[in-house]
């Protein structure tokens, strides 16, 4: 994950996990305040293991994850996904 990616946690946790979206219409914006993340993690603060283990509570519902083609790299030596 590029290094953003971890400042954008690390301030999400700062806010308890809030957000703001804005909703602009032709007369006017509105905004509204989310609430919906439980937990945000990274492999760099959390550690991979950390991660994994979240992700196999018996309480977790829903995992979302966002990866991009620079994101799934394979070890060259055993062509196994590199995490």
């Amino acid at each position: 994950m590029p290094g953003n990616d971890r400042v954008l946690i690390e301030n999400l946790k700062k806010q308890q996990l809030l957000y703001t979206v804005a909703e602009k219409g032709a007369e006017s914006t509105e905004l509204k305040i989310i609430g919906s993340m439980k937990e945000a993690l990274h492999p760099e603060i959390d550690g991979c293991e950390g991660i994994l283990n979240a992700m196999a509570r018996p309480q977790t519902a829903i995992v979302s994850l966002t990866v991009t083609e620079k994101g799934y790299c394979a070890d060259a030596a055993s062509g196994q996904l590199d995490l």
